[in-house]
């Protein structure tokens, strides 16, 4: 390969750390498996960022994706702090959610921070978000993601290549019987037998 070929391309890696590596975005279930009416969160997490220096995330956008006939969703995601503050009076990041749809759960958020200020925030890998959902069917679903978004907080660009791990939940049906408390489990036991003792002593 010719210099002038070379120099353009060491050019940009200077300039765009970024695309020389692998971002990862993954969503880990608190779990593998479940038995229908237990609780569990999904965190997604980002891999591979500067650890306190370029690169950072500025920004970013995606749905979650699920099998609504197995998992339910519960309450609204909550969000961490790793682009600023979540406290909408505070103007640090602009956030939005969107669960109308069954099965798909979008957000987005944007950070009004500077890139210095993002750098001292940001480990190498950090989670974004944890949703909660209940096991509401018996069966397996893949939560994956669809149209993810990360922005370099630097250049403002979208970040390329980025890696999409999803995490598999596997529920089954809960035929567990419902246990009895140790008080009542005596009882029962001690009424037939007292029972008994009394019979036999009026036959004698």
């Amino acid at each position: 390969m010719s210099m002038k070929r070379i120099l353009p391309l060491m050019l940009a890696a200077l300039l765009y750390p970024w695309a020389s590596q692998a971002i990862t975005i993954s969503a880990v279930p608190s779990g593998s498996s479940f038995q229908v009416g237990n609780g569990l969160t999904v965190d997604v997490v980002v891999s591979d960022f500067g650890n306190g220096a370029a690169p950072t995330l500025g920004a970013y956008s995606f749905d979650l994706i699920y099998d609504s006939a197995v998992l339910t969703l519960t309450g609204q995601p909550v969000f961490t702090a790793f682009l600023g503050d979540t406290d909408p009076n505070l103007f640090e990041t602009d956030i939005a959610v969107d669960l109308t749809s069954a099965g798909t759960a979008g957000v987005s958020v944007l950070s009004f921070l500077t890139d210095t200020e993002l750098d001292a925030l940001q480990p190498a890998d950090f989670a974004l978000v944890s949703f909660s959902f209940n096991a509401s069917g018996s069966g397996s679903t893949v939560v994956d993601f669809s149209s993810v978004i990360l922005t370099d907080a630097t250049s403002g660009q979208s970040i390329v290549g980025v890696v999409q791990q999803g995490g598999v939940v596997q529920v089954t049906p809960n035929n567990g019987g419902i246990p009895l408390p140790g008080t009542l489990l005596l009882v029962l036991v001690a009424v037939p037998f007292s029972f008994r003792r009394g019979l036999l002593r009026r036959r004698a």
